[in-house]
């Protein structure tokens, strides 16, 4: 009878145990799934440029310097680089590509492509997330 009780208690000791453990088991796999979302996020983009306080346009103005570009005229206005870029339209995209890599925090919009000779002038227009 006393082997019996004891049976009863630690059948329910264990399974107590093994909820207790798959309960933990879909908490913690929530939880790395909801990490994982947010570090794939523009929020967390946004968020790191602002603690890390990026100066965007020197960045973009860096990655310029690796690629074999020119830059024949740049301005700002209203927290917006509108940059004219010379080069090769192979040049061009690898700057480019990048940016889109190194500096998370803008987007780059072409507004104008035109050729003059063997020379492409691209104009861009590049702008942090934040506005």
């Amino acid at each position: 009878m006393l082997m019996i009780i004891g049976s009863i208690i630690g059948y329910s000791y264990i399974r107590n145990y093994k909820t207790t453990i798959e309960s933990d088991i879909v908490d913690y796999q929530a939880m790395i799934q909801v990490k994982d979302i947010y570090l794939h996020s523009k929020e967390k983009i946004l968020v790191d440029s602002l603690i890390n306080n990026d100066d965007w346009s020197e960045s973009v103005y860096q990655s310029i310097g690796s690629e074999p570009l020119v830059v024949s005229h740049s301005e700002t206005n209203n927290d917006k680089l509108v940059i004219t870029l010379i080069g090769t339209s192979m040049n061009f995209f690898a700057w480019y590509n990048k940016v889109n890599k190194l500096v998370k925090n803008c987007s780059i919009k072409i507004i104008s492509i035109n050729t003059q000779g063997s020379s492409i002038y691209i104009t861009c227009e590049v702008k942090p997330y934040i506005l």
